[in-house]
């Protein structure tokens, strides 16, 4: 507590900070790029850990429902590779990223591009000669996915702060235990963007929220959220799959009472998945890594020794190949089914 007390002064100049740089965006004076694929963008204004890579998943099979042809773009946090790269059959996770390579995994029909500029990204999407995009990788772009012709949709993972690209459509994430209203600028907290920006979003999904919640209870959360009277609020919780997956095996859940199981993670916040675990009877060892961790050779050594690991799906797909005993527990975003129905009726139709 003292260190944050320390780090306010640093904290109340990061936000005046934001204040003149989303100014200069209002102004002009920094220039903000639309595009005409439509675009939604997910995202959040706190450091990680409120659910984007689950959030995107939904979407991504919404709108494969609708047989759309998706792309996604993702920074690709944590990978060893620069520049703008699109994802192809024979890519790994050091070349697009943990979040990246396990949505790709998951969905190979999409489109994923990685970059740090959005704007670059959604350029060489369009085929675009602008933005910096060369002739040499809207070449490679085409030899990678067969087509240069633009997707129906872009999903644009994590990329609400980033001014530079107008989204036509925002989803914003934050979590029920820490809202942003209750978090501090950084460094003294987690808070990345101004609570202001949350007005610009058109729907906001509290996630990891209890499986019920009393209205009045919900009603003074919405409260403290201080958005616009046409900003619906949607409660979500983390759904959790009945059985481990492995690269050739399923296993119950049922099993893992009085089990002592191993589990690993390296994501931003693994307390819930602890919880769940821990509240099916399972006793749990949790070895913890920081989020994005790539695991070293030693690393890799030290976790064989155990007859079998649980992880999450992000880490599953950077240890699989080298873990054979590893297992992850698939999560989803629910909603109850009122909130359900009205949350789908609020996303855009493409």
């Amino acid at each position: 507590m003292k260190i944050r007390i320390l780090l306010w002064p640093l904290s109340f100049l990061y936000a005046w900070v934001l204040r003149l740089r989303h100014l200069f965006y209002d102004l002009g004076l920094f220039k903000s790029v639309g595009f005409k694929t439509p675009t939604i963008c997910v995202g959040n204004l706190s450091l990680g850990g409120t659910g984007k890579t689950p959030m995107i998943a939904l979407l991504i099979e919404y709108y494969l429902s609708k047989g759309l042809h998706i792309a996604l773009v993702s920074r690709g946090y944590g990978r060893k590779s620069h520049g703008l790269i699109e994802a192809n059959v024979e890519s790994n996770v050091n070349q697009i990223g943990d979040e990246a390579f396990q949505l790709y995994k998951t969905f190979p029909q999409i489109r994923m591009v990685v970059c740090a500029s959005r704007v670059r990204a959604m350029a060489y999407l369009e085929a675009s000669y602008l933005h910096g995009v060369t002739e040499k990788e809207i070449s490679l772009g085409s030899n990678q996915s067969g087509s240069l012709s633009p997707p129906d949709l872009v999903l644009l993972d994590d990329a609400f702060q980033h001014r530079a690209i107008k989204a036509q459509f925002n989803i914003l994430l934050t979590t029920y235990k820490k809202p942003f209203f209750k978090d501090f600028y950084l460094p003294a907290g987690t808070l990345r963007d101004h609570q202001l920006r949350a007005k610009k979003a058109q729907v906001i999904v509290v996630t990891k929220s209890p499986g019920h919640i009393q209205e009045n209870k919900k009603e003074s959360f919405i409260s403290r959220l201080n958005l616009m009277p046409n900003q619906p609020v949607f409660f979500s919780h983390l759904k959790y799959a009945n059985a481990l997956i492995g690269l050739n095996e399923r296993i119950s859940l049922d099993t893992l009472k009085g089990e002592e199981i191993v589990l690993v993670t390296a994501i931003a916040n693994p307390e819930p998945l602890v919880v769940f675990l821990t509240s099916i009877g399972a006793l749990v060892k949790h070895l913890k890594y920081a989020d994005h961790h790539f695991f070293s050779p030693s690393e890799v050594i030290s976790l064989k020794q155990y007859n079998r690991i649980i992880c999450t799906h992000k880490d599953f797909v950077k240890l699989s190949d080298a873990i054979p005993q590893l297992f992850y527990l698939p999560v989803s975003h629910d909603f109850n089914e009122r909130d359900k129905q009205d949350f789908y009726k609020a996303l855009p139709e493409v």
